[in-house]
């Protein structure tokens, strides 16, 4: 199967690699690549979705629940090896942050020993309050 590498696809992706820090459910996205100078033609609604769910789909997005609703928010992953390693999310600002590998194999070897049970490190995310926000 062909893999197209359009203009919307890279400009969503080129977007999301310049704020891989923050998150952005679909609308926020669409009224963010708005508001950029440099983009000339901010890809349709429909084209956004259909994208998103594509780079899900291929391991380049993370979706996350967006606190206790029906919405997503969509991150960038970062590297290959964002995949080796449980990820925490702020639910207060909304930034992902990432378990060191070795702290993320004693958590899930823990897991395995004491339960049987293998955890997708792929599908991990801890949802809590940053160091920030909290105080």
């Amino acid at each position: 199967m062909a893999v197209y590498n359009t203009e919307q696809k890279k400009c969503i992706i080129s977007f999301l690699t310049d704020h891989s820090n923050s998150s952005f459910t679909i609308e926020e996205l669409i009224a963010k690549l708005e508001q950029c100078d440099n983009i000339t033609k901010v890809p349709g609604r429909s084209t956004v979705y259909r994208l998103m769910n594509k780079l899900v789909d291929d391991g380049i997005v993370k979706r996350f629940v967006k606190g206790h609703s029906r919405h997503f928010n969509y991150q960038i992953v970062e590297s290959t090896s964002c995949h080796e390693h449980i990820h925490m999310k702020c639910t207060t600002c909304g930034k992902l942050f990432h378990m060191a590998d070795d702290e993320t194999t004693k958590i899930l070897n823990e897991i395995l020993a004491n339960s049987h049970f293998i955890v997708d490190r792929d599908e991990t995310t801890l949802y809590g309050t940053c160091n920030s926000c909290s105080k």
